[in-house]
């Protein structure tokens, strides 16, 4: 080269605390063993992230999901058997509210849900339930907890409603004994 001001890389003075000879190239086997810790290191931080949204969710994705079972009674229940199916959906560790419902508080509800429709028979308070309705809030929701409640003498059934953002049922859930 005619260039003075060129220097081939033995010419240059070794860089301070680089041996001599390497002038700050790693060698092969040092830059694998970065590459290899940089991979490492975005591997741990989205294993860290994905473990702080599952724990902030119910593990599929979705937030905790809201529900609403309501326990229609038998015309008939008595005072004991009705205690003990309060103190039956009391005891689950999911429950957040239980109220109770009578017979008229169930008819004014289904007037004012469907006012706008004309009935072809007119619904009287002979034709309603009373019931419990609890609403809890779960991620996957343990239908398990909720059959021997349906088991109860006095209960004639259980109708469990996944609750949409609107606080409204979007979907049925349909709870039936595992076998084991």
């Amino acid at each position: 080269m005619s260039d003075p001001s060129y220097h081939s890389p033995a010419d240059l003075p070794s860089p301070v605390g680089t041996p001599p000879g390497e002038h700050g190239v790693p060698s092969p086997r040092r830059r694998r063993l970065v590459l290899a810790s940089v991979a490492m290191a975005g591997i741990l931080v989205g294993a860290s992230a994905t473990i702080a949204i599952l724990f902030a969710t119910d593990r599929t994705g979705r937030a905790g999901n809201q529900y609403t079972v309501r326990v229609f009674l038998k015309k008939g229940i008595t005072s004991e058997q009705q205690t003990a199916v309060e103190s039956a959906l009391s005891a689950l560790p999911s429950a957040k509210r239980i109220e109770f419902r009578t017979r008229e508080q169930a008819l004014r509800e289904l007037q004012e849900m469907y006012e706008s429709q004309p009935q072809d028979k007119p619904i009287t308070v002979d034709d309603m339930s009373e019931s419990f309705t609890l609403t809890t809030s779960a991620g996957p929701f343990d239908c398990d907890a909720f059959i021997p409640v349906g088991q109860l003498p006095g209960v004639s059934e259980v109708n469990i409603a996944q609750l949409g953002g609107n606080g409204k049922p979007q979907a049925l859930v349909k709870c039936v004994p595992s076998r084991r």
